[in-house]
């Protein structure tokens, strides 16, 4: 799915910044189209394809997932798809019914789930295409962690480098003008900024030997656990890279 559909929500300039029925009624649109393109849709629930053509674009990949995945990697994907609607509703009602900016710690719940990134580490395994990651391994304490340091590291960065042009949007409710006002000066929050994705890394590489270790005694589903967390250091470099 493009996503031009998400920049009229979350864009100051998008035809659902302020409109909230719209954009609740193209997140529901949107999830019911994901899970019908991969599969998972009740066989008696009647369905209606959407005249959106933005929501219809996902067919592309939903086909393909649908087609080439597993059950349970579906699934992830679709339960990651739903979890992202979830929070841009978050998102949007906090945005909509607040005239000041969230504390550090409010804008972190709602961000990482609107960043999409779970979205994208939940289709890596169809990138390679020939991983099959055991269910298990995505309960692991440290594939959790990395998954979600991914997703602090790209949405740090993202609002690092995007500052001026969202200022420009009046879409100010990212990490520097949240910190700006913690601090009292913007150098002050890019600096303090940089000291924590740098923090992130470390934890992630961290993350990543303990991982590995842990499954050392099985050699190839160590190498498959090594791609799939190189992948995640793919999706960090490749943000900072098309930024």
């Amino acid at each position: 799915m493009s996503t031009t559909g998400w920049i009229q929500i979350d864009n100051a300039a998008g035809s659902m910044w302020e409109d909230w029925e719209s954009a609740q009624k193209f997140r529901l649109d949107t999830i019911q189209y994901v899970q019908y393109c991969l599969g998972l849709a009740p066989s008696n629930q009647e369905y209606s394809e959407s005249t959106n053509p933005i929501i219809r674009a996902f067919d592309v990949i939903g086909f393909a997932i649908r087609d080439s995945c597993s059950l349970s990697q579906r699934k992830m994907v679709y339960d990651e798809m739903n979890e992202f609607m979830k929070q841009s509703e978050q998102e949007q009602r906090l945005r909509l019914n607040n005239d000041s900016l969230p504390s550090v710690d409010e804008f972190w719940s709602y961000r990482l789930g609107a960043s999409a990134v779970f979205i994208c580490l939940a289709i890596n395994e169809y990138s390679y295409g020939d991983m099959d990651l055991p269910t298990a391994v995505f309960e692991d304490p440290d594939m959790k962690e990395i998954w979600q340091l991914t997703n602090i590291i790209i949405s740090a960065v993202n609002d690092m480098l995007s500052l001026k042009k969202e200022i420009a949007r009046d879409a100010i409710d990212s990490v520097i003008p949240i910190m700006y006002v913690q601090l009292g000066s913007v150098e002050a929050a890019m600096d303090k900024t940089v000291e924590f994705v740098v923090s992130m890394i470390q934890k992630f590489d961290e993350a990543e030997a303990r991982l590995l270790t842990r499954y050392c005694s099985d050699e190839n589903l160590q190498k498959q656990l090594w791609r799939f967390v190189d992948g995640a250091k793919y999706y960090c470099t490749g943000n900072l890279i098309w930024r």
